[in-house]
């Protein structure tokens, strides 16, 4: 799997899951930032800085862009999942 499948199956579970519109416009937004710069991401560094996220673990400093968008994107889809659901 590609960076370009990545950020498609990320959009499409946003869609599929029901996450807020912002959400949606904010992983369509990677989508197309990804495909506009034609840049390959490292994947590896992105899904680690989403587990770190998800874990709990404070953001590590001097980490990759493509780390500290993963842990952006994880923050704020949580961000979003809590407003959604009034923190419950």
């Amino acid at each position: 799997m590609n960076d370009t499948d990545l950020h498609k199956q990320a959009l499409d579970l946003a869609i599929e899951s029901g996450a807020p519109p912002e959400d949606i416009e904010f992983h369509q937004g990677n989508l197309d930032r990804h495909l506009e710069e034609g840049n390959e991401m490292n994947t590896d560094d992105f899904l680690r800085g989403q587990k770190d996220c998800q874990e709990g673990i404070p953001a590590k400093q001097q980490q990759s862009e493509d780390y500290q968008r993963g842990y952006a994107a994880q923050y704020q889809h949580e961000a979003n999942q809590d407003a959604l659901t009034d923190g419950h």
